[in-house]
C-alpha cells in the first residue's frame, strides 16, 4: 500500500487560477508578473470520522475551498465566488471530491496509524547534579529524560517520598530529529545528610512510572569497589563499613554505580553475587564484614 494524493483535475486548478486573475482585473486590482498560487489539501480524523478540506490561495489569501462536511465548494472571499459557483454546477467534479475522503484521507490514515500514531519508544532517564558541591549548599538537580515517543510525558520530583513542586524548572519539549524527544526537568535543592531525591517519569510507552533516585551518598567518590584477593569483594562507604550486595531489588537506598563493569563471583559464604552496570540495591551488613 502507498500513500494517495488528491486527484483534483488540472483543469480545475487552472480554472481557479484564471478566475482569480480575471476577477482581480474586473475588480480593478493591480496585477503583476509575479504571484503566488497555492493549494492546501487537509485531512482531519476524529472519533473514526474523516474530514477533508481542499483550500486554494492567491497571493497567500484563501479565496475558495471544498468542505467534505458540506459536500460542495465555498467562496471564502469575493474572489472565489465565480469558482465556487462553477464547480458546484459540475457534478463530476463534486463526486470526485467527495470520493477523496475515502480514497485519500481514510486510506492514508489507516496506512500511517500503526507506523506513526501508535508508535511508542520508552524514555531513558538520568539524574545528576549540575555541579559538585558540599552538603547544605544550593545546587540544581537535573532529570534528563530522552529518546522517547510520543511527546506527551510527565516528570515529577520527590524528596524523601514527598512531591516537590516549588523550585521545579523545565525546558520545552526538544526534538531530537529522529522522531524522538528529550526534556530536562530541574529541581533547586539544598541536600541534607540522608536526603533521597527521586525523579518519576510517566509516559504512554510505560506500564508503570519509572523512578530514578539520587542522594549525596550516590554521588560520593568514596563509594569505590576494590578487589583484594581472588573471590573477595570489598565495598567501602566513607572508609568505615562494608555493604552486602545482592542481585535484584531488596531495599533502599539505590546506588547508581555507573562505572562498574559486569561482574559475577562467589562470596566467601557460598552465595552467588552479581554486580551489573546500572542500578544495584544495597542492604547494610554488620560493620566491616567481608563478603
Amino acid at each position: 500500500m502507498v500513500l494517495q494524493v488528491s486527484a483534483l483535475p488540472r483543469t480545475v486548478a487552472l480554472t481557479a487560477l484564471l478566475m482569480a486573475l480575471l476577477t482581480a482585473v474586473v475588480q480593478g486590482r493591480a496585477t503583476t508578473e509575479n504571484y503566488v498560487y497555492q493549494r492546501l489539501f487537509e485531512c482531519y480524523a476524529f472519533n473514526g470520522t474523516q474530514h477533508l478540506l481542499d483550500r486554494l490561495f492567491y497571493n497567500r489569501e484563501e479565496f475558495v475551498r471544498f468542505d467534505s462536511d458540506l459536500g460542495e465548494y465555498q467562496a471564502v472571499t469575493e474572489l472565489g465566488r465565480p469558482d465556487a459557483k462553477y464547480w458546484n454546477s459540475q457534478k463530476d467534479i463534486l463526486e470526485q471530491m467527495r470520493a477523496e475522503v475515502e480514497r485519500v484521507c481514510r486510506h492514508n490514515y489507516e496506512l500511517e496509524d500503526p507506523l506513526i500514531l501508535k508508535r511508542q519508544v520508552q524514555p531513558k532517564v538520568n539524574v545528576s547534579p549540575s555541579k559538585k558541591g558540599p552538603l547544605q549548599h544550593h545546587n540544581l538537580l537535573v532529570c534528563h529524560v530522552t529518546d522517547f515517543y510520543p511527546g506527551s510525558i510527565q516528570v515529577r520530583w520527590f524528596l524523601n517520598g514527598q512531591e516537590e513542586t516549588a523550585g521545579v524548572v523545565s525546558t520545552n519539549l526538544i526534538r531530537n530529529g529522529d522522531w524522538t524527544f528529550q526534556i530536562l526537568v530541574m529541581l533547586e535543592m539544598m541536600p541534607q545528610q540522608g536526603d533521597v531525591y527521586t525523579c518519576q517519569v510517566e509516559h504512554p510507552s510505560l506500564d508503570s512510572p519509572v523512578t530514578v533516585e539520587w542522594s549525596e551518598l550516590l554521588s560520593d567518590d568514596s563509594l569505590v569497589p576494590t578487589f583484594e584477593k581472588q573471590g573477595t569483594l570489598w565495598l567501602w562507604v566513607h572508609s568505615s563499613c562494608l555493604l552486602h550486595v545482592y542481585p535484584g531489588a531488596i531495599s533502599n537506598p539505590i546506588f547508581l554505580l555507573h562505572q562498574l563493569p559486569s561482574i559475577a563471583l562467589s562470596g566467601s559464604n557460598g552465595d552467588f553475587l552479581t554486580l551489573a552496570k546500572g542500578v544495584l540495591r544495597i542492604h547494610s551488613s554488620p560493620p566491616c564484614q567481608r563478603i
